[in-house]
């Protein structure tokens, strides 16, 4: 009741295009550094992103010299899923109706289980695991104090985590999975003290959340070795998803640049990593319409611009034209159309594409799938939120897109997604195609679950059939 009292107090749209335009005309630096404008998400979110909106400062004095024609490493058909389909012609994708375009299902939400909190073992049902603790506390708090083999011999098995969740069922009393999501965040609080709240899953969840189906209801297992039933929540079903997709080597598509530096360097005020100057304008166009309108599919953008790394799932897009110049909207591309040329006060004039004839202003609000906090509920609500990316894209003598240029420093960083109808695999996978809920595992099947689990792997087999039974 609080966090829907909170979303309705929140539930602002975002201002007017023509608002967002007169804030670039009336002051085009400040509008560079400031954060895209953007609708409310879940309260889990607001307070998940604040340290990644105090980082901009990488970001300073760019205004002008952000990034030339597409890279090879920046091109949209190693993207999306039928490179051979793609529309490159602003008109046609106009004359489709791509203008705006929304997936069918939403992508899931589910916590990006962090690190700081132990990744999948997480107790987030158990009220004495304080979530205002470090790692180190938490780590203490989850294997010493309160350990998973007391909570069992009290009879408060759904009070464990989902990483518990998934040893006893599978019938390892030595907490193989959970020892390693412990792992996940020991060489970092050992060499810094600290394991930063940032870090987590997102990288497993935001495939996960639409390659698999959503879960919608808990399942009832009884583990193997006492017969004891287990409830595995909706969010426990999620987590061993997210983790599946964390930790496999799914075959994936990457196109723009992972920027690893907090202060990225600049030559003549130009930040001099490519990596660190992000997916070209003209791409993320070209990625975002031919992969939601055209392929009907969900591609990952990593949200923020610096340093950390936020991966959220694409839902949908729209957008609008304005002319450069003017700064005004444009009902058409002929309106809004400027000629090289003709653009006199063009800051970005000497990095535009060499077959760049014409410009025109785009001005796009997209919609990403975001996290939310795990719980017990079931049919779980998918959280989004919107932001609006105002950038120009650079057009040759038949109207193609051969470029662009972004008008705001915060904008997607890299784009990723997995192959299509490509699924994770685990070693071992065929000693588990028949199996079912509460059984107890042959040696051998047990040993490759062991394996698997070392390295903070769940078998993709079992997490299957448990995405099947939830979503049925």
């Amino acid at each position: 009741m609080l966090l829907a009292a909170f979303l309705s107090t929140q539930a602002l749209a975002l201002p007017s295009m023509e608002m967002t335009l007169k804030k670039l005309q009336e002051n085009p630096q400040q509008f560079e550094h400031a954060l895209p404008e953007k609708s409310a998400a879940p309260i889990s979110h607001l307070m998940r992103v604040a340290s990644s909106e105090m980082k901009l400062g990488c970001r300073q004095n760019q205004f002008g010299v952000m990034k030339e024609a597409p890279g090879l490493n920046d091109r949209a058909e190693r993207l999306v899923d039928e490179p051979q389909k793609m529309v490159r012609s602003l008109q046609e994708m106009e004359s489709k109706g791509w203008m705006k375009a929304k997936l069918p299902e939403l992508p899931w939400s589910d916590s990006y289980w962090p690190l700081a909190l132990g990744a999948l073992a997480n107790r987030y049902q158990d009220p004495f695991y304080d979530f205002d603790k470090n790692w180190k506390e938490l780590f203490t708090y989850g294997t010493k104090t309160v350990s998973p083999q007391q909570l069992i011999k009290e009879d408060r098995h759904n009070e464990l985590s989902p990483s518990e969740k998934y040893d006893l069922i599978m019938g390892d009393r030595s907490f193989t999975l959970t020892r390693a999501m412990w792992a996940e965040g020991e060489g970092y609080y050992t060499q810094y003290g600290n394991v930063e709240s940032w870090m987590g899953l997102c990288h497993g969840w935001a495939p996960a959340s639409f390659d698999l189906p959503q879960p919608k209801k808990s399942q009832t297992v009884k583990e193997p070795v006492s017969g004891k039933e287990v409830t595995l929540y909706v969010s426990d079903i999620k987590a061993l998803g997210t983790l599946l997709y964390a930790k496999v080597d799914v075959p994936t598509k990457f196109i723009g640049g992972r920027c690893n530096a907090k202060d990225p360097a600049e030559v003549d005020g130009r930040i001099s990593d490519p990596d660190c100057r992000d997916t070209n304008a003209g791409t993320w166009h070209l990625a975002v319409v031919n992969q939601i309108a055209g392929n009907r599919r969900s591609f990952v953008m990593d949200a923020t611009q610096d340093y950390e790394v936020w991966n959220q799932p694409v839902v949908s897009y729209n957008y609008r034209y304005f002319q450069p110049q003017t700064k005004k909207l444009a009902a058409s591309i002929d309106e809004g159309k400027l000629a090289v040329a003709d653009f006199k006060e063009d800051v970005f004039k000497k990095y535009r594409a060499k077959e760049a004839r014409f410009l025109i202003g785009v001005m796009m609000d997209v919609t990403y799938g975001v996290e939310n906090s795990a719980s017990t509920e079931e049919e779980q609500e998918s959280y989004t939120r919107t932001v609006r990316y105002t950038y120009d894209l650079e057009l040759n003598e038949k109207g193609q897109i051969v470029g662009g240029e972004w008008y705001q420093e915060a904008h997607p960083d890299f784009l990723w997604v997995t192959y299509k109808d490509e699924r994770p695999a685990t070693y071992g996978d065929n000693l588990f195609e028949s199996w079912s809920a509460g059984e107890r595992l042959a040696p051998e099947s047990l040993r490759a679950l062991k394996s698997n689990s070392q390295e903070g792997v769940p078998m993709s087999n079992v997490v299957r059939k448990l995405f099947e039974g939830a979503t049925f």
